[in-house]
């Protein structure tokens, strides 16, 4: 469906309505329309459905055994990464906000809406990273020396939720 003003032209009509569908925006369109859609996680709805990229539409798979193709997102990449993961787990959204949306919450970044719905790591993880060598790193040369940890940082995952209670986990 497209809205446009009686008096516009419609070839501007047919230009803005093409070149505004992009392939996530038309699998929201394809979980408002249909019921079995719903019920599938995207990569789930590629097996069944094909992107025609001259029409900007999904299609019926003519023959099974094929399968779409999910493009790999750096974590450096920010919230695209982040809707990445959530257009990966979440079935049937039909919009943006319900992927931001969790319950009756509304976050205000995907990276919040994938925490809130349990899709990355708790402070479990920060706890659990935090050993010798990154003690060591944090506390410099003479750290680790103490610590006997190696010259390298190890990387660590997000901060914690709560750095506070972090903070009072580790301080002497």
């Amino acid at each position: 469906m497209a809205v446009f003003d009686e008096n516009e032209d419609l070839q501007n009509v047919e230009d803005r309505y093409l070149h505004g569908r992009t392939m996530l925006t038309e699998w929201f369109e394809m979980n408002r329309r249909y019921e079995e859609v719903r019920k599938l996680k995207y990569i789930e709805m590629l097996t069944m459905f094909v992107w025609d990229n001259s029409n900007k539409i999904y299609i019926k798979r003519q023959q099974r055994g094929s399968i779409g193709r999910i493009v790999n997102i750096n974590p450096a990449a920010g919230d695209k990464y982040y809707l990445g993961i959530l257009v990966s787990l979440v079935r049937g959204p039909t919009c943006y906000d319900d992927l931001y949306t969790v319950g009756e919450i509304k976050y205000d970044t995907f990276q919040e809406a994938c925490y809130a719905r349990g899709f990355l790591g708790t402070d479990k993880d920060w706890h659990d990273s935090i050993t010798k060598e990154t003690l060591g790193s944090f506390l410099g040369i003479y750290g680790r020396r103490c610590l006997d940890a190696p010259e390298t940082p190890s990387s660590i995952p997000r901060p914690p939720a709560n750095p506070r209670r972090t903070a009072a986990l580790y301080t002497y």
